[in-house]
């Protein structure tokens, strides 16, 4: 009971879809039911065509749950469905009279026709359908109400204005039924939709601005953090600083060991520096094996922050095969002064940077 709550309340939140299988089949089931109903009222009238007719329809519901169940095309199943009630609506009005509401459900038909379109890949965004179905019921809402509205044969089968007057809420009631079922289901497919297309935009927004291997920030949306920061400083006062980092001898470790030894080293070295940086600072993937990091901090601080990463660097060491492989870092750190722009702090970071690669590399080097 407690997982189809919970399955409940997943459709209705937009997390789950109806399995189309499941759907179609429920459909067929609740038409067969209603044609079963039809079949004891139309024997109870004595109505001997449309009672003829509807254990038909039964046996072409119960058909058509056996091919539900083979995934038969759904195009198939909409068409067959269409015409069976078409054709079930006119001869009942014309047997039972206009009075009955028989012709109600064919009105049901022009939602479903809509959602038909929203459902099927390939009828997707196409007005034709739709527009030819709403044509069919609307002529033959008005022909068969033009023909039937005084029907003899009512008088002749001998059906009461009260039994008419029942017939008609109990169809009026089943009409409504329809338009809310189908409702209800595009309702709840378009929620899951809307909640796919977040999920996707989010997943779309993790490529566009993280590093896949590192999980870091990119180039690209690291700027966007430079420019605020620098945008700070300049209003506030308050200074940030930029580390650049690279690792020594880089090339080496790919070329001995490969480069999915290299990935590793990449993806270790990353959960350093996401672990020895506060939450309000910034890490990023700046190209290769070069990362570059935001600190909201001044010079002692982005400097001991520094000297934490290439220390916690010189300890790390990763498996690879048999092997345990070990690296340096090398680091440069700019911090914000007047006049500074992101450029030009890039760029003293890297002068810092290659200043301690020439003087011996795994140290940090401060502007």
């Amino acid at each position: 009971m407690r997982e189809v709550v919970n399955v409940i309340r997943q459709l209705f939140s937009g997390k789950r879809v109806i399995e189309d299988r499941t759907k179609y089949l429920a459909v067929a089931i609740i038409i067969c039911v209603v044609h079963m109903v039809y079949t004891v009222v139309f024997f109870a009238l004595d109505v001997t065509p449309m009672f003829i007719y509807n254990i038909g329809a039964v046996i072409f519901y119960i058909v058509m749950a056996i091919l539900i169940a083979r995934e038969i095309t759904e195009p198939l199943i909409y068409l067959l469905t269409f015409i069976e009630i078409m054709v079930h609506s006119v001869f009942a009005t014309f047997f039972a009279g206009w009075d009955c509401g028989f012709m109600l459900y064919t009105i049901s038909m022009i939602p479903l026709s809509f959602y038909v379109c929203y459902t099927i890949p390939y009828l997707k965004k196409s007005p034709t359908v739709p527009s030819v179905v709403t044509v069919v019921v609307f002529l033959s809402y008005f022909g068969v109400m033009h023909e039937t509205y005084d029907t003899p044969l009512r008088t002749v089968i001998g059906i009461s204005p009260k039994q008419a007057e029942s017939l008609y809420y109990f169809n009026t009631f089943l009409t409504f039924a329809y338009i809310w079922t189908i409702s209800t289901f595009f309702t709840l497919e378009v929620a899951y939709m809307h909640n796919t297309l977040e999920s996707e935009n989010t997943d779309l927004a993790k490529l566009a601005n993280y590093d896949p291997l590192t999980k870091l920030m990119n180039r690209r949306s690291i700027n966007t953090h430079l420019k605020e920061s620098l945008e700070h400083a300049v209003n506030t006062g308050e200074v940030f600083s930029i580390i650049m980092t690279d690792i020594d001898d880089f090339k080496a470790v790919n070329d001995t060991y490969g480069h999915a030894a290299g990935d590793k080293v990449l993806v270790e070295i990353s959960k350093i520096l996401m672990n020895d940086v506060r939450e309000c600072d910034y890490v990023c993937r700046w190209g290769g094996e070069e990362m570059l990091l935001i600190i909201k901090a001044d010079k002692n601080i982005a400097g001991q922050a520094a000297e934490r990463i290439r220390s916690d660097v010189e300890k790390m060491v990763v498996q690879v095969n048999d092997n345990n492989l070990s690296v340096t870092m090398t680091l440069g750190v700019s911090t914000y002064k007047e006049g500074d722009n992101i450029r030009s702090m890039v760029q003293k970071a890297d002068i810092c940077l290659y200043e301690g690669k020439n003087s011996g590399k795994n140290k940090v080097v401060m502007n």
